[in-house]
């Protein structure tokens, strides 16, 4: 399946960027059960769920028999609206390294060393019943491996972290969406696109949201264009020159 292929630049596979059900009508609740298709979790004990748009923060994390678990829940009442006007589920996921795991899936077709922007929406909160500041974003990584809590040292170069929510004190509510684009270099023809939450204190539960995940080859100007640019800029200072000489000796 191709999603968001722009046909004049080189296209590449990949699934399932709002999270969608796998089957039509399912109730989802998390990695728990089944991922959501086209992702993956290295841990289905872990605190990664699947959750769908507009439904209340207080009901909308782990499903138990088809009713809302009230053991976990986030701050908040309002219900959640979709980032960019599409109907899509999020995955909300702890980020203390205890209770979180990564989400990833394998992109197939990519040019190596060709860039591509990973660009998608992230919210945060924070677990209901919990009080103190805490901090959540995502760090992301496009590489050969897939991005854990325990290889985030040797695979640092090759990660990138969005931008930082902070709650000084205990969240009352879930953040607006904000839009996040990160620029990776190809690795090789299929390379893995990993999320994973990042969140502090330990013991608090940080909790990321992600939703609208989309992959696309960055768009570079062609060398002639900037070469162009160059040539132009170049004319025109001679130009000026020109006519501030003849102004002087007039």
């Amino acid at each position: 399946m191709l999603d968001n292929c722009d046909r004049a630049l080189t296209c590449h596979e990949w699934v399932n960027g709002n999270f969608t059900p796998g089957t039509a009508g399912q109730t989802r609740s998390s990695f728990f059960n089944v991922a959501s298709t086209g992702w993956s979790t290295t841990n289905n004990g872990k605190l990664n769920f699947v959750v769908p748009i507009g439904t209340e923060y207080t009901d909308n994390l782990n499903v138990v028999g088809g009713r809302p678990d009230n053991k976990l829940q986030l701050y908040g009442t309002a219900p959640i609206l979709s980032p960019d006007g599409i109907a899509t589920w999020y995955v909300a996921a702890d980020g203390d390294p205890g209770f979180g795991a990564p989400i990833y899936q394998q992109l197939s077709g990519l040019t190596p060393g060709k860039q591509y922007d990973v660009t998608f929406y992230q919210a945060a909160g924070q677990q209901r019943t919990f009080t103190g500041p805490t901090t959540e974003r995502w760090r992301v990584g496009l590489d050969t491996s897939i991005l854990t809590y325990g290889t985030i040292g040797t695979q640092l170069a090759k990660t990138q972290l969005s931008k930082i929510n902070i709650f000084p004190d205990t969240a009352t509510r879930v953040t607006d969406w904000e839009k996040q684009t990160l620029t990776f270099t190809a690795n090789s023809a299929s390379d893995i696109l990993t999320f994973l939450a990042v969140g502090t204190p330990s013991g608090k539960p940080p909790f990321s949201l992600l939703s609208s995940v989309s992959v696309t080859p960055t768009n570079v100007p062609e060398p002639l264009t900037i070469i162009g640019t160059i040539v132009g800029g170049t004319a025109a200072l001679r130009l000026r020159k020109k006519l501030a000489k003849s102004t002087k000796n007039a």
